[in-house]
């Protein structure tokens, strides 16, 4: 789709702002539930709050409401997104209508005057209740061919330690990315003054591609300062634009591995740690779709989750206060909508989350 195309609306875009006040108050009624005290066993109060979400699941006119709360509240962010619309960046958004805010739009490192700094992308910070810290991403569009190189740019100056990709370059004859990347382990393909170089290539679960990929700028003229990296570049082929997937165990296992590679691993990971530009840290990774919204903002929403179920487990269960806090997905989900516009793009998206919640209560209640 061309840089002019308007990318899709949001499901309950109409939905005016006279009913976010009464929508408030029935989402927080809603959100007392019976939950267990701290300090019981893992698998006692896993188990309700395991039950807590089922319910919400069950109710379907609630999670209608709460979707549409969610999308009322988009009246209220008034953050601007100028330097998206001047002359020289327009051509480097994939929908006209999917812009990031000039507040946490990311900057690229110039390599002159002609050089842009515009990308098409938002650094994404959450302070996951519980956790000590936050997480960041850069969630971003699908490149254009004429951005691919701003693109690497962008992964190597933030030291990304991976890259996830949840959407085809072609979905139902529709162009929703460019080919960005070579495909196979020996090739490399340059972009700009940037080498990558496919170094090996498995097959993480069925429907997602695991490469490692080496990424480097010898002479410091492709904007990175110098250096190599290597990094992960997940493929997850099997999503479809606007919908779910079948399951929710791949996007789950993906972001377990996004968490190990920054440090961490097992049911304890880390937070995240951004390395700021030229500095060091874990670095941040860098996710996309095709506009870099619905499965995108998706796929962050429940690594967050999956956080907060962690520090539950770490801290020996979680109070009644700390149970509502990570069951409040409208909350997350209108944090994330604060930092990029149209985050978690559909009802059935939105669903999808407690979903993701319900799977991993219930796996951590295995034996």
């Amino acid at each position: 789709m061309s840089a002019a195309a308007t990318g899709p609306q949001p499901a309950g875009a109409g939905l005016g702002p006279a009913s976010a006040a009464a929508l408030a108050d029935q989402h927080q009624q809603h959100q007392q539930q019976q939950l267990p005290p701290r300090g019981e066993p893992g698998a006692t109060w896993c188990r309700r709050a395991a039950r807590a979400v089922r319910q919400r699941l069950a109710d379907g006119q609630q999670l209608i409401r709460e979707y549409q709360y969610i999308v009322a509240l988009d009246d209220s962010i008034r953050h601007a997104s100028r330097d998206a619309v001047r002359a020289d960046s327009a051509a480097r958004n994939r929908y006209a209508n999917v812009l990031p805010y000039d507040y946490n739009r990311v900057h690229l490192p110039r390599l002159g005057e002609a050089s842009p700094s515009y990308i098409n992308a938002s650094r994404i910070t959450l302070q996951p209740p519980h956790t000590g810290g936050t997480a960041d991403y850069i969630a971003t569009q699908g490149p254009l061919p004429h951005t691919a190189a701003d693109f690497w740019r962008m992964a190597l100056d933030a030291r990304a330690p991976l890259v996830v990709m949840l959407t085809n370059c072609v979905e139902k004859g529709a162009v929703k990315c460019a080919q960005y990347f070579p495909a196979n382990p020996g090739e490399a393909a340059a972009f700009g003054g940037l080498r990558l170089e496919v170094l090996s290539r498995e097959r993480f679960t069925p429907d997602c591609d695991r490469r490692t990929m080496r990424l480097s700028d010898a002479g410091g003229g492709g904007g990175g300062g110098g250096g190599a990296l290597t990094l992960q570049h997940f493929h997850y082929h099997t999503w479809p634009d606007h919908g779910v997937p079948p399951s929710s165990a791949t996007l789950r296992r993906m972001c377990r591995e996004l968490q190990r590679l920054n440090g961490g691993g097992g049911g304890a990971p880390p937070v995240v740690a951004s390395a700021a530009p030229g500095g060091g840290g874990a670095g941040t990774p860098v996710l996309h779709c095709s506009a870099g919204i619905g499965r995108t903002g998706t796929f962050i929403a429940v690594d967050v989750l999956l956080r907060r179920i962690d520090a539950w487990f770490r801290e020996g269960g979680p109070t009644k206060d700390e149970v509502e806090a990570a069951l409040d997905v409208p909350r997350l989900v209108h944090s994330l909508r604060q930092q990029r516009g149209g985050m978690v793009q559909t009802l059935e998206q939105y669903v999808f989350l407690y979903q993701a919640a319900l799977d991993e209560l219930e796996e951590r209640q295995a034996p």
